[in-house]
């Protein structure tokens, strides 16, 4: 008898415990839930100013930000609803936000992993993820595909070349001796812009050690927009640099280039620098000077031809080569890189 009271006195007093327990758990639950709550009411919201397009619509914008499609519309009354194309909304967005973009790299000679890793800023797991198919070594020619994640409200380029505007430009520091400025008030890119610029020709100098100062020309204007007299040029992405004289002096103007006044072998580490930043889109470049630089890397050097298919129009007009021949780049190549 004595024994099954102390049984339902024990499973009295189990019950009880468990039961306080339960109640001292859900009472801290609740006030961490509390304090998270107090914690996000008072958290200060990332602001961001985004230029609405033709092709958004109210939840794909939401969905970005992590937001609601009524608190938009809440923040922007006075601008009307539904918004017109090129219209400035303000969006409070509770993480900083990220956008991804693909990229590719073309290898300009034969690589391992964590040699692409290094030039693209990325790590060997991920070119394996990205690129299952791919061995190391890598060969020449070969394209390979990764991704750069920024800040939506970086420096950015917006819009087309052609159609578009500059967010954030970014002024083409001085590098006396490494290039002349000769518009600086033209010569705005996107952060990523010209920290590639920057990188190519410490790559040149470094390779090319007596060369004269390179020319350059526009990039974009601050704010990016038609900047006279050309068609591109509007968002930071393009830059018109002068070829290497065989003088050995620095340039005043650009101008019209051939086998007998351009230094080809230095121009062609000049182009070659960029190119082995891996984010050059295109390169505009008279077709007659293509052809002087491929046959100068084929013999002098001894770049294969898989590679150089891959990046020339010339010889065998390549529609997706990056350097295409296009009038009026005699004078100057021109640089478009991916944003």
């Amino acid at each position: 008898m004595y024994r099954n009271l102390f049984l339902i006195l024990a499973i009295l007093f189990s019950l009880l415990s468990s039961e306080n327990l339960y109640a001292k758990k859900s009472k801290k639950n609740n006030k961490n839930r509390k304090e998270k709550k107090k914690k996000e009411s008072t958290r200060i919201p990332f602001l961001y100013w985004y230029t609405w397009t033709k092709a958004d619509n109210l939840g794909n914008v939401a969905k970005i930000f992590s937001v609601k499609p009524e608190q938009i519309k809440a923040w922007n009354k006075e601008q009307g609803f539904p918004f017109k194309p090129e219209t400035k909304i303000i969006i409070y967005a509770p993480n900083k936000v990220y956008r991804t973009l693909k990229q590719k790299y073309i290898i300009p000679s034969k690589m391992e992993f964590d040699e692409i890793a290094k030039n693209i800023k990325t790590s060997v797991e991920n070119i394996k993820k990205w690129n299952p198919k791919l061995k190391s070594p890598v060969k020449s020619g070969v394209t390979v595909i990764y991704y750069r994640k920024i800040g939506f409200d970086e420096s950015r380029a917006e819009g087309t070349p052609s159609n578009g505007k500059l967010i954030g430009g970014v002024q083409l520091p001085e590098r006396k001796g490494w290039y002349i400025r000769r518009t600086p008030e033209q010569e705005y890119g996107t952060e990523s812009t010209i920290r590639l610029i920057i990188a190519a020709f410490s790559r040149y100098r470094n390779k090319v050690e007596k060369s004269p100062p390179i020319l350059i020309g526009h990039i974009s204007s601050k704010e990016g927009g038609y900047l006279s007299p050309h068609q591109s040029h509007q968002n930071g992405l393009d830059i018109d640099i002068g070829y290497v004289p065989n003088t050995n002096k620095p340039l005043e103007g650009f101008i019209e280039m051939n086998e007998k006044n351009m230094d080809i072998e230095k121009t062609w580490h000049l182009i070659f620098s960029f190119l082995k930043e891996g984010r050059v889109q295109y390169i505009f470049m008279k077709d007659s000077l293509q052809k002087l630089l491929y046959e100068h890397a084929i013999d002098k050097e001894k770049v294969s031809r898989t590679y150089l298919n891959k990046v020339f129009q010339y010889p065998n007009g390549n529609s997706e080569a990056i350097i295409k021949h296009t009038p009026g780049h005699g004078n100057h190549f021109h640089v478009r890189f991916l944003p």
